[in-house]
């Protein structure tokens, strides 16, 4: 038998009152990227991607929530935006129709993170959040690597660049050692973004399942000897763990997501993580639609990643990731595309059983795959 809380004995003692209506202009207004203007766009000029991700934002209809001019304040859209995270939905909170292009990018990958990672309807995993949140995340450093010594008037860089050196001071890098790290992530960007990508996704998994404070400090001093360990707290890896414990599909008992974990991997295992997402996400959707999470294709790309796990390094694993992208355009174009593995044998001697009992073998699985789709 329930016990009614205090709260609803005491509504239904005096009745419950009716909910206040919303003056009309108090309430969020919910406008397209096209109705903003957005903020240091000409800083990001030369980087092609950036013009691609807008491009996206505008074509499948992403709307931004604006706050009424009685609420427009800082507090209250850093508030909403850290708060309520989810990306489902994507736009951001704005306090004014402005945004600054950082921020549209932002948006963009979590856009495409969300219809990759999640099938329409279907509340996401932790592992998804946590994927989706780390490639938007890790771009921010890809960003600065390609902006710095070319835009040197940026106001991202005007902004990220002290507040990522505080982060850093905070954790006990010294002005030199900082200086390096930033010249290493304009030397080579698009590796800084992977490097960071990687350590967000990993350490923001390992933290959701953790009991107690210990066990989270053990779970962080082991990330010390990353390069980007300095700046992990900029982040704000806690709303994240937070965020996935109260909404996340699989909250209060973590497991591994299938699809997120399978394109973590055969990001680790790119030469080119940015551009593998690069063609396989943003240029299909510039062109023609968003990315889609097909279950259908799981068992395919559970093979390439247990294929990656095995050898790591060299032939195999390029076909582990030829099989990753065969087995996204045949789900993409709902129709078969066999993957002929069965003329490698090299690949399927190397695949055995995950510890899950899910896969059986590379040759079993990628023919299902195929069957599975000719009967749609």
């Amino acid at each position: 038998m329930s016990i009614p809380s205090p709260m609803t004995t005491q509504s239904a003692s005096r009745g419950a009152s009716p909910s206040p209506r919303l003056d009309p202009r108090s309430a969020i207004r919910r406008v397209s990227l096209d109705k903003l203007r957005i903020e240091d766009a000409a800083s990001f000029r030369h980087v092609a991607l950036y013009g691609d991700l807008a491009a996206l934002v505008s074509k499948h209809g992403v709307r931004f929530r604006v706050l009424p001019p009685s609420a427009a304040s800082w507090d209250r859209a850093v508030f909403l935006n850290l708060t309520f995270w989810g990306a489902v939905e994507g736009g951001d909170v704005l306090v004014e129709d402005v945004i600054p292009a950082d921020v549209v990018t932002h948006v963009a990958w979590h856009t495409l993170a969300a219809a990759a990672l999640v099938e329409p309807g279907a509340t996401p995993s932790s592992d998804a959040l946590f994927l989706g949140e780390a490639i938007a995340s890790a771009f921010d450093i890809y960003l600065v690597g390609r902006l710095v010594g070319h835009a040197p008037a940026s106001t991202f860089l005007e902004t990220q660049v002290p507040a990522m050196a505080d982060c850093a001071a905070a954790s006990g890098l010294d002005d030199d050692a900082f200086d390096a790290l930033i010249a290493e992530v304009a030397a080579d960007p698009e590796r800084a973004f992977e490097d960071l990508r990687a350590l967000l996704f990993d350490v923001t998994r390992a933290l959701v399942r953790c009991s107690g404070v210990d066990e989270a400090h053990t779970v962080l001093a082991g990330f010390e000897g990353h390069r980007f360990a300095s700046l992990l707290h900029r982040h704000e890896l806690s709303n994240w763990v937070l965020y996935a414990r109260a909404y996340a599909a699989d909250r209060g008992a973590p497991e591994d997501d299938a699809r997120a974990v399978t394109l973590d991997r055969a990001l680790r295992t790119s030469p080119d993580a940015l551009g593998w997402l690069t063609k396989n996400w943003v240029d299909a959707a510039v062109s023609g639609e968003l990315p889609r999470a097909v279950s259908a294709a799981i068992p395919a790309l559970s093979a390439a990643l247990c294929l990656s796990n095995r050898v790591g390094q060299g032939a195999v694993a390029t076909e582990a990731g030829e099989a990753v992208a065969a087995a996204q355009k045949a789900a993409a174009r709902g129709r078969a595309e066999r993957l002929e593995l069965r003329e490698r044998p090299l690949v399927a001697d190397c695949f055995c059983a995950r510890q899950d009992g899910l896969l059986r073998s590379a040759r079993v699985r990628v023919l299902e795959l195929d069957d599975n789709l000719e009967g749609r």
